[in-house]
């Protein structure tokens, strides 16, 4: 069992981020303001964190004065905003787009670094930002310029339930387009 707990730890954390789109969704339609959304998915980790790790792993409660600051600002600003800014793409794009805008942090994180801590940008890193920054111009359809096939065509450029044909986000109506015919 000691073998595969990794993997079932991998599947839980996928169900469960999974899941952050699927609830703001159900609570944007409640009426839930953006910013009790934020609270009610923090607090709901935080009760959930302090469980597992009181019952697992109790050394982590451990901490330093010094290590402090350092937690506040990962843990309130950071992951704060993430939550703000997240939940409010949520709300103005597919969860798909919102998914893959997400994932331009480590983006961010490589020119923050090389900015502030005068890390070396190499030829690599750089590569690698305009091929995340092109993939993600082009699945969120900022340009406008996806073009929509016809026919059996379109089941392949489809999401992944093949429902929708793949187009840009509008901020009012998410998805836009009509349900793909084969």
């Amino acid at each position: 069992m000691k073998k595969y707990i990794s993997y079932i730890y991998v599947i839980l954390s996928a169900v469960c981020w999974g899941f952050i789109g699927f609830s703001n969704r159900l609570l944007t339609g409640a009426g839930v303001s953006l910013g009790n959304r934020v609270f009610i998915r923090n607090f709901g980790t935080l009760l959930v964190l302090t469980v597992v790790f009181g019952l697992f792993h109790r050394q982590v409660f451990r901490i330093r004065w010094k290590h402090l600051p350092i937690f506040l600002g990962s843990g309130l600003i950071s992951i704060l905003l993430l939550s703000i800014v997240y939940f409010k793409c949520q709300t103005m794009c597919s969860l798909s787009v919102a998914a893959v805008l997400l994932y331009l942090a480590p983006s961010f994180v490589v020119i923050f670094s090389a900015v502030l801590w005068k890390t070396p940008l190499t030829k690599r890193k750089v590569i690698a930002l305009v091929v995340s920054l092109l993939g993600c111009v082009m699945v969120s359809g900022v340009l406008g310029v996806i073009r929509r096939p016809r026919g059996r065509a379109s089941v392949w450029a489809c999401c992944p339930d093949c429902a929708m044909p793949a187009t840009p986000c509008s901020p009012t109506t998410g998805w836009r387009g009509t349900r793909a015919t084969p």
